[in-house]
């Protein structure tokens, strides 16, 4: 097939990525203050890559976005510009691989559905401008599922891996991955060879990773340890009851009440075609959303490599009802679905936003000599510049242990910029962290 037959085959899909990129690109225009999460990132490609000359050190984050990042910076594209463009390219991936996996498990007019539902989906849309990992985390995944699909097991593997390196949160999709494969193999539905080229691809780079973690910290789990400390500890203030999401999404996106009826459709047509593929989605859709229902802390990006799934849920229960309408009916659905895009979701998308009332730190920073040792309680402060902090104030507790710490440390050509917002309330069984 030529370029201009496969382009006129997949003409719809382009016109919706042709038509999201414009959006994307004018919801750059917003410009907003950076996140805190994506000042962090960017802290610490800029250390990466200077070998610890400047930016900070967070050993409880994920390594491969600060990589990518950093690489651009390192030779010479603005660390912002970049994030930018490889967010875009991330999102517009992963509305393109939703749409050829729904195309596997439903049809095309589906898939059509669920890349916009999910291209145009608010928490989504959002953060394609916000520049943290949950976008690129979710690409990595949709890619590995897309080759699992095509039978490129070593690929699937390795891309998978590449995702759980990007947010470690990507676990929670990625088992109900593995138990799928497990039982594939036990029903000998799958060849042993498959799953080994599957588990040895995804594990190099896991390996890697373990590696430098026992070359920095003499111990391969302690970004993993200190991850689940600082969820113990300072997540407290995100804490929400179980019912949040539910709430959440559908004040966020109507359609969101379409998921659970999705679900029922895809294990009703699942007897019938499509069976092992239908009940592989059906497993990371609700084996990976379990975890975070029932986890104290949620947000709702925490969500967003769930989204994809969620739009195909909803695409699959939307077409299913459509299909089923006379002529005039159908027209008339789709007048009213468009009507409550138009007047639900369309006000709520939009970019970054987001005003830190910073700038008079960002003013003091200008004035700091680049030799100074600096102590911020803000990722921020130091995102524009070239400047190394020296400690981090709120990481990874503000509490009465790091104040004792940072007595001992005080030199005498310390900067120490300090904003009280940022740092949490002492916890309660702190007293002399209250005092």
């Amino acid at each position: 097939m030529s370029w201009k037959e496969k382009i006129v085959e997949n003409k719809e899909i382009l016109l919706v990525l042709l038509i999201l990129t414009g959006a994307y690109i004018l919801s750059f225009m917003a410009a907003g203050d950076v996140w805190w999460d994506a000042a962090v990132y960017i802290g610490m490609a800029k250390y990466i890559y200077s070998q610890g000359a400047i930016g900070l050190w967070e050993p409880n984050r994920p390594l491969l976005w600060p990589l990518l990042i950093g690489f651009f910076w390192k030779i010479g594209v603005d660390i912002f510009l970049a994030a930018k463009l490889l967010t875009l390219f991330f999102a517009l991936g992963s509305v393109y691989l939703t749409y050829k996996i729904t195309e596997v498990i439903a049809d095309k007019k589906t898939a059509l559905v669920a890349a916009l539902l999910l291209g145009l989906w608010p928490i989504f849309f959002l953060y394609v401008s916000v520049l943290q990992t949950e976008i690129p985390a979710a690409f990595f995944f949709l890619w590995a599922i897309q080759r699992l699909l095509n039978k490129k097991y070593a690929q699937s593997g390795f891309l998978l891996a590449l995702s759980f390196l990007t947010r470690f949160f990507q676990i929670f999709l990625i088992l109900p991955l593995f138990l799928y494969l497990l039982v594939m193999v036990i029903q000998k539905k799958q060849e042993i060879k498959n799953i080994l080229f599957f588990i040895i691809m995804f594990s190099l780079p896991v390996i890697i990773f373990l590696a430098s973690n026992f070359l920095r910290y003499k111990n391969i789990f302690y970004p993993f340890e200190l991850q689940s400390y600082m969820t113990q500890h300072t997540g407290w203030i995100f804490y929400q009851p179980w019912w949040y999401y539910f709430v959440e999404m559908s004040k966020e996106n109507i359609f969101s009440i379409f998921i659970i009826p999705g679900i029922y459709f895809l294990f009703r047509e699942a007897r019938k075609q499509k069976a092992e593929t239908k009940i592989l989605f059906i497993l990371i859709l609700t084996g990976g959303s379990l975890p975070f229902l029932f986890a104290q802390h949620k947000e709702m990006r925490i969500l967003i490599p769930l989204i994809p799934f969620f739009s195909v849920s909803i695409g699959i229960c939307i077409t299913r009802i459509y299909d089923v309408l006379e002529k005039t009916q159908k027209i008339m659905l789709c007048a009213f679905l468009s009507i409550i895009f138009l007047v639900w979701t369309l006000p709520q998308l939009h970019g970054n936003t987001y005003e830190d009332h910073l700038d008079f730190f960002y003013e003091k920073m200008q004035s700091v000599s680049e030799n100074a040792t600096l102590w911020i309680s803000n990722p921020a402060f130091i995102a524009h510049t070239n400047q190394k902090a020296s400690e981090l104030i709120y990481y990874p507790l503000y509490n009465t242990e790091k104040m004792q710490d940072m007595e001992k440390k005080i030199p005498q050509k310390n900067v120490v910029l300090i904003n009280s917002c940022d740092l949490l309330p002492c916890p309660e069984v702190d007293v002399g962290c209250q005092q």
